[in-house]
């Protein structure tokens, strides 16, 4: 886990997106996805609800914010 890591999934869940969390971080996408999934394999656990139309924090999501927001 890294900086860069927490502060995307910061974004993404301000942002609503990781497309938009990519951009305003000068990731590409894919790179941004990829990011993700490595966090979420470190963290054991699902950080969002991703569907084609919404991105929503999971409760181990919720649960998680706090801890990374105060990193």
């Amino acid at each position: 886990m890294d900086i860069l890591s927490l502060r995307l999934f910061l974004r993404i869940a301000a942002l609503g997106g990781v497309s938009a969390a990519a951009q305003d971080l000068s990731l590409s996408p894919a790179s941004a996805s990829a990011r993700l999934v490595t966090l979420e394999e470190t963290v054991s656990f699902r950080l969002f609800n991703i569907t084609t139309r919404a991105v929503s924090l999971t409760t181990d999501g919720e649960a998680f914010y706090p801890t990374s927001n105060s990193l």
